[in-house]
């Protein structure tokens, strides 16, 4: 029996000062102020168990709870030479709560020698909270509510799942791992649009590796795959500093994809890899930007695909001089393509921000749609202080929307 819990308080806030002038150097727009994040917490209470039946046989059972709360106030003075008055205080009072409850079990049989099965099911609880408040006070006028739509939502799913994998050792080099997930979840949105659908999806893959020998290793996979959807997105958001707004869209469908990937790994000591692999996603629903009532929204353009290379590599770094210490690089270059439901022609899926760090800090490789990215972590460990330092450096390819 493991468990586990934590609670991580935090509290930040920014600042920004973005100024526009014309060609002549006269200060055309300008906004200053900042958001202010109060008491905002993350929590986790989580459990396993796990017995062993016969040495063939096994199971694990897994719990787990998790919420979060976050209040943002944003407070901006604003100034447009073209407006009358040209002056004025804009504030975003934002309060979001959300959460998950997932139980999973997992049993495992050694049929045979060469055969171990694994299957079991999940339940789930999500759900996020959202209300959002706008306001704006003209230089000298009356603080009024500013209408948006869709700004206070609850969102709720229960999803549930059932599983069974099997791994086939067809020698002592090959493998073939054949797994079917059938999933199925119903969503209900309240609040200011009221909505409930119920979604099912079969998710079948394979996958085959072959050890060559010690250093070198080939493995080609095929799945269905279902992305989770972002309950943000059904609920609409205001950018201040951007003047930039999306409006929620209670009809956000999870995309789906069919993903064919094929690998090489090869391994130059215990801490030293060279991996390269080539990926094509037969997408449908693509996620995208869409218009509703003259707004953006995130939303479901059709059918696309995706494709690319993605390579890894890590090496220690005794040979520079540098005991315990290594390196690793993650890189991505790829290419999107999808019908622009407006103009029917060919164009790249539409970019979003991707947030580029683990809960842990720690940066991973998250290009999105991007058309390229690529990550560089350094680690220097201190076994003396049972401790250990070190550094990154981040960087991917411009943002490209379509709206």
């Amino acid at each position: 029996v493991n468990f586990n819990i934590q609670y991580v308080p935090t509290w930040n806030s920014t600042a920004t000062d973005s100024i526009d002038r014309s060609n002549a150097g006269v200060i055309t727009n300008q906004l200053i102020g900042g958001t202010n994040y109060y008491g905002n917490y993350t929590g986790e209470v989580g459990a396993d168990w796990e017995h062993r039946f016969s040495p063939d046989l096994s199971a694990k059972l897994i719990g787990l709870a998790t919420t979060s709360s976050v209040d943002q106030v944003d407070v901006y003075n604003t100034y447009n030479i073209n407006s009358v008055p040209n002056s004025a205080v804009r504030t975003q009072q934002r309060s979001t709560e959300g959460g998950e409850r997932v139980g999973r079990l997992i049993t495992t049989w050694r049929v045979s020698r060469t055969h171990t099965l694994e299957f079991g099911g999940e339940g789930a609880f999500n759900f996020r909270d959202t209300s959002l408040d706008i306001f704006n006070q003209p230089q000298g006028g009356v603080r009024t509510r500013v209408p948006l739509a869709v700004s206070n939502a609850r969102v709720e799913e229960i999803r549930g799942e059932a599983f069974i994998t099997d791994i086939w050792n067809l020698t002592g080099a090959m493998t073939i791992e054949t797994g079917f997930t059938y999933e199925a979840s119903k969503i209900t949105q309240t609040g200011d649009q009221a909505k409930e659908r119920s979604f099912s999806y079969p998710k079948p893959r394979i996958t085959a590796t072959w050890v060559i020998d010690p250093a070198n290793q080939v493995r080609a996979s095929l799945q269905k795959d279902v992305s989770q959807l972002d309950f943000a997105e059904f609920s609409s958001t205001v950018d201040f500093v951007n003047a930039a707004s999306t409006v929620g869209n209670p009809d956000l469908k999870p995309e789906q994809a069919w993903k064919a990937r094929l690998e090489w790994q090869r391994r130059f000591s215990r801490r030293g890899a060279f991996t390269i692999a080539g990926f094509y996603d037969a997408v449908t629903d693509v996620h995208d930007l869409v218009d509703i009532g003259g707004s953006d929204a995130f939303g479901n353009i059709g059918d696309g695909t995706r494709m690319g290379i993605e390579v890894k590599a890590s090496t220690a770094l005794g040979f520079l001089g540098l005991p315990n210490a290594e390196i690793r690089f993650n890189g991505l270059l790829q290419e999107t393509e999808v019908t622009d439901p407006k103009t029917g022609e060919k164009r790249s899926f539409s970019v979003s921000p991707e947030r580029q760090n683990s809960p842990s800090g720690s940066p991973t490789l998250n290009a999105g749609n991007k058309d390229w990215a690529y990550v560089v972590n350094f680690r220097q460990e201190l076994p003396k202080l049972k401790s250990a330092f070190g550094a990154a450096l981040v960087q991917w390819s411009g943002r490209a929307e379509y709206k």
